[in-house]
């Protein structure tokens, strides 16, 4: 993922990194440790939050 400062995250990926999910868990986890890695930006929504 190249050219891109900030991403916005939807509920759903956030949900299956918590549950561990077994079809999307690991791809989750993979997608947010190259952004925290390349230090990006994550943002969501409030509702995501809440």
């Amino acid at each position: 993922m190249k050219g891109y400062s900030k991403v916005f995250l939807d509920t759903a990926p956030i949900i299956y990194f918590f549950d561990e999910d077994v079809n999307f868990g690991e791809e989750v986890r993979n997608i947010f440790e190259e952004m925290l890695g390349e230090e990006k930006k994550i943002v969501t929504s409030t509702v995501t939050c809440t």
